[in-house]
């Protein structure tokens, strides 16, 4: 992964964006985890780790990063699916299967 880094940050298109991001977390996990398959969930689950609207009662929830990483460290095969992090979704939807 080092040598992912050092050709990443040595690009002059380097560049600070929600987009650019993506591309990097999906770089930086090249050959090593199929990160492609699972790098919008990824960037939907940082934001969702990170949103609060006090007005509306919506917390932060980190449960969907644990996910992620649970299958990408210890192999897990959790399912990864954006449409589970729905604020307020019409149907409880299960997280932990």
């Amino acid at each position: 992964m080092s040598a992912n880094i050092a050709r990443i940050l040595n690009e002059l298109s380097f560049a600070f964006s929600v987009t650019g991001f993506t591309s990097i977390h999906r770089r930086l996990f090249e050959g090593i985890f199929k990160f492609a398959d699972n790098s919008w969930y990824f960037r939907n689950a940082l934001v969702r780790a990170n949103y609060r609207n006090i007005r509306k009662g919506v917390e932060p929830d980190m449960s969907f990063l644990v996910l992620f990483f649970r299958n990408l460290m210890m192999g897990e095969n959790n399912e990864l699916k954006n449409r589970t992090m729905i604020i307020n979704p019409s149907q409880h939807v299960d997280r932990t299967s």
